[in-house]
């Protein structure tokens, strides 16, 4: 009885897995089991149960919770005739959950190979979350196919199909949640959908589609991909032209789910642990590519082809849509951040001209880019100069620990050294702080401006190529980056520490 119940959507089905057993050929198979992890309580000890019973005890309330925020509404959406009422009821159910950025549903079959792979990674790093069938996060459990068709017709921002040849072979893969994006289109018409054929021709997609009642998607054809593309067409041609159509549309239907007036909120990710912020409109999540092992903090860096073809053009589009849909005159971004320096200061530099408000996570305060002129100097800055390239300098920037020594083993060592004549540190005059080092937002600004002001004396003197070592709060990284300004500054070099110094990026490379 429940599960006829819980097929039909009138009631949820929750299982508890409390010991192993093999549910293969049992209509309990294609339920979603809590945890999640599938690993039974009895299998684990101590505090490690305690927190699998906590998680589950959290999900059973959000179900609830879910289900009382609806009831009592399905009476009136059958009785009202007002279209609009409908969807601003829907808009309410959708903001259940603030800090969920624009989200896109994707259908596939498992031949989409690295084209999907390549586009879903794109699509991450412009901010967007992303869900499937098999995504352990999705809202709903009981049947994952109705928790599946419920996320597409109530909560996602868009929805992505991939029509494959075997996507078309096996279309019990994609039919609900197809049926309900056309559904929810049909009733709000802004809503998203894109259609992505692989190795399909338009013609077969459209008698396929006809054939299961869903001729109206061929109207909603996007591209058309070969199975099989170099790398370098995949990041470079026709993917990044459909993440950024994927991006404006569902970060549109994000605004409309979150209602136009209210600050916008990028979060910047690159560790285990994301942003912990109170809401998020776009996560930009690199952990993909900053990471060896997405679930331990075991850091890599970006290759160049990376940052150039992948991390530089999403950003771009990013500011891009917000330039122009974004906040209006005299508003400010609130960016919340865990991610590393190069990334920080590359967010910076490309979101110039642009007013954010970035979360000091030891204070949980958030530093202005913009703020009253001044032209005090409240760090100390040590210069020497030595025999070398007369255009190039190394920048130290000792804030949160002291990195002057390393930097220097650094560049002593075979195949890292900088042929440069200029050496500068900076440090804060009362010792290095990692939680208190700088005080609130106005001393950030200065640390930001005083550093600005000085690679700017540098450039006038005639260094083209300065190489930033940083120990700093990420968000101050943004702050400076603010201020290297492309017309003004040549290339600056940018290095991560994690055991070791490494090179990262440069920013304005063309110079």
């Amino acid at each position: 009885m429940a599960l006829k119940r819980a097929t039909s959507g009138e009631a949820e089905l929750i299982p508890i897995l409390y010991k192993t057993v093999d549910l293969g050929g049992t209509d309990l198979a294609e339920l979603q089991l809590l945890p999640r992890n599938g690993e039974a309580l009895a299998q684990r000890e101590g505090d490690n149960r305690n927190k699998a019973w906590k998680e589950i005890a959290e999900e059973i309330r959000k179900i609830w919770e879910a289900l009382d925020a609806g009831s009592g509404t399905e009476e009136k959406e059958r009785t009202t005739m007002d279209a609009g009422q409908s969807e601003a009821h829907r808009s309410q159910q959708q903001e259940q959950d603030p800090t969920r950025p624009a989200t896109v549903f994707i259908s596939s079959a498992g031949d989409a190979g690295k084209n999907r792979e390549q586009l879903e990674l794109m699509l991450r790093l412009r901010g967007l979350k992303l869900w499937h069938r098999d995504s352990e996060d999705l809202p709903f459990l009981g049947l994952r196919e109705k928790a599946a068709e419920r996320a597409v017709s109530e909560l996602a921002d868009a929805y992505l199909l991939y029509l494959t040849p075997e996507a078309l072979k096996k279309p019990q893969l994609w039919l609900p949640e197809a049926h309900a994006a056309l559904t929810r289109h049909e009733s709000e018409l802004g809503f998203p959908i894109v259609v992505i054929l692989q190795g399909v021709s338009r013609k077969r997609a459209q008698n396929a589609l006809a054939k299961v009642s869903l001729g109206k998607l061929t109207n909603f054809i996007a591209d058309e991909l070969e199975p099989e593309v170099s790398q370098q067409e995949v990041v470079s041609g026709k993917l990044r032209s459909l993440a950024r159509k994927i991006l404006r549309e569902a970060f549109r239907q994000r605004r409309v789910r979150a209602g136009e007036n209210h600050e916008i909120w990028i979060g910047l990710r690159t560790f285990v642990f994301g942003e912990g912020s109170p809401r998020l409109d776009l996560s930009v999540d690199a952990r993909r590519l900053f990471l060896e092992d997405e679930n331990r903090d075991v850091r890599r860096v970006p290759t160049v082809a990376e940052w150039q073809d992948l991390i530089v053009p999403a950003l771009q589009d990013i500011k891009g849509l917000l330039t122009a849909i974004g906040p209006g005159s005299g508003e400010s971004l609130k960016v919340p951040i865990k991610a590393v320096y190069s990334l920080t200061y590359l967010f910076g530099f490309i979101f110039q001209g642009m007013r954010l408000q970035v979360r000091d996570e030891a204070r949980q305060q958030y530093w202005d880019t913009e703020g009253p002129q001044s032209d005090s100097s409240p760090l100390t800055c040590d210069e020497s100069i030595q025999e070398g390239d007369s255009q190039t300098a190394v920048v130290a920037i000792s804030i949160s620990n002291n990195i002057e020594n390393d930097v220097k083993v650094y560049m002593q060592q075979a195949g890292n050294k900088i042929d440069y004549s200029c050496f500068i540190h900076y440090s804060m005059p009362e010792g290095v702080d990692h939680t208190r080092g700088v005080r609130d937002g106005n001393h950030a600004l200065a640390i930001a401006r005083q550093i600005g002001r000085d690679l700017r004396r540098l450039r006038s003197q005639g260094i083209a190529h300065i190489h930033l070592f940083s120990s700093l709060p990420a968000g101050l990284a943004v702050l400076i980056g603010q201020q290297l300004n492309a017309s003004v500054f040549g290339p600056v070099s940018l290095y991560e520490f994690s055991a070791a110094y490494r090179y990262a990026y440069t920013l304005n490379q063309k110079e």
